[in-house]
């Protein structure tokens, strides 16, 4: 649908699109660019039925920013030149890239806005952080963003969350939930053609604290098998972790490689042991052909047969279906 409305589209992520409107000034010469986010808000929402925020800016770091400060299912437009006003008020938690670590690194030394650390020579950030962070975040506190809107970029990850309508406590019906996704995310890898050598579990508690863990593998891996016993595996220590309801579920794949360099890098690691056999990846593939065949959910785990968690999956959800094949309501 976005690819309709804009000449250049980038997936940044499972809910994250770039737009460059470059060009086409004079086709939507009669509307400001507000005016044209709000109306491609209405087409997206009106033919979708997904209700999406829109942020504007002459740089990609400014039109994320903007778009964090129009949700929900909004519009805000930076101006051109007023992109500093914009950024200093800002909370430095909220740049992107900007970690917990680095914030509390600069809020002990009294920085908590952007206006406050914009005023701190380059010399003296790259003398405390290093010249690559130092330089870094000298761009990033000025708005600075070189990056272009690349609609060819390879994806860097592979992720599918779930928001849930009634918050899951029962380790029995976030395990379902789990299911569903492993298997979700699998199937769009092997549809690409290509193994993943790191595995994340994020779960969203019923309070909005947001926590995940990962465990990168000695061997990549593309079989549901392999991905649903790490993703339970990471889903019982952030539950240890904290027992608390949870309103969120996502599983997430990155380190993505094509299957003659895994071959590669197992060689050094062949004495640690294989996470996936030749026949859990071909039983992966015939599910994966079956489903092309007969729909979705011909062939699932055993742990999706039988009665279904009472809570009922978001209409917001955060992953598209896997190109071509995905039959789901």
């Amino acid at each position: 649908m976005l690819k309709e409305l804009s000449p250049v589209v980038q997936a940044a992520s499972v809910d994250e699109f770039y737009l460059d409107l470059t060009g086409t000034e004079r086709l939507f010469a009669s509307e400001t660019l507000e005016e044209t986010a709000w109306r491609m808000r209405g087409e997206v929402l009106e033919r979708t039925r997904i209700s999406v925020s829109f942020g504007g800016g002459t740089r990609r770091v400014i039109a994320k920013l903007a778009a964090t400060k129009a949700k929900p299912a909004g519009v805000h437009i930076v101006a051109p030149g007023s992109e500093q006003d914009f950024l200093d008020p800002l909370p430095l938690s909220e740049l992107p890239g900007v970690g917990p670590t680095l914030v509390e690194e600069l809020s002990k030394k009294g920085l908590v806005t952007v206006a406050d650390a914009r005023v701190v020579q380059q010399e003296w950030l790259e003398r405390w952080f290093g010249p690559r962070r130092g330089e870094w975040l000298h761009r990033r506190l000025h708005g600075i963003d070189r990056s272009h809107v690349d609609p060819h970029q390879h994806r860097k990850s592979i992720s599918s969350e779930r928001t849930f309508f009634e918050d899951l406590d029962r380790m029995e019906d976030l395990d379902h939930r789990l299911l569903e996704l492993a298997t979700s995310v699998g199937s769009t890898l092997r549809k690409k053609g290509i193994r993943a050598r790191t595995i994340t579990v994020k779960l969203r508690d019923h309070d909005f604290n947001t926590r995940q863990h990962s465990r990168t593998l000695p061997e990549p891996v593309e079989s549901n098998q392999a991905i649903i016993e790490v993703a339970r595996s990471l889903l019982r220590e952030l539950r240890a972790d904290r027992h608390v309801p949870a309103r969120l579920l996502g599983v997430g794949l990155s380190g993505l490689v094509q299957p003659d360099q895994s071959a590669q890098l197992a060689l050094f690691d062949a004495a640690v042991g294989q996470q996936e056999t030749d026949r859990d990846r071909n039983l992966s593939r015939v599910v994966d052909r079956l489903a092309d065949r007969f729909g979705y959910g011909t062939v699932v785990p055993g742990g999706l047969v039988g009665t279904r968690p009472g809570a009922r999956q978001s209409e917001d959800r955060k992953d598209p279906p896997s190109e071509g094949t995905d039959k789901r309501p």
